[in-house]
């Protein structure tokens, strides 16, 4: 419960940067797919390595004066029982 409470949180933060933030403040991306479940543990890792990678670049950040929030959430849009692609 506490993890599912963080989340609604972020997703709470995220709305609002959508709404008070310019886009020269912020970096948006979003992507809609069909995939292979059995793939997730690859994208796992590509999610991880990301992540170590944008650690890595704020690490060398000369003024680091301002916090940021990154995080990827990928979910499944069907619903259990939809015919798949």
């Amino acid at each position: 419960e506490a993890i599912r409470k963080c989340y609604r949180g972020l997703l709470e933060k995220c709305a609002d940067a959508v709404e008070t933030q310019s886009p020269q403040e912020k970096v948006i991306g979003a992507e809609t797919f069909t995939f292979d479940p059995k793939q997730l543990p690859q994208l796992k890792e590509l999610t991880d390595r990301y992540f170590e990678q944008v650690l890595e670049l704020a690490a060398s950040g000369k003024k680091r004066t301002e916090v940021y929030q990154a995080f990827v959430e990928v979910f499944r849009l069907t619903k259990k029982g939809d015919a798949h692609v």
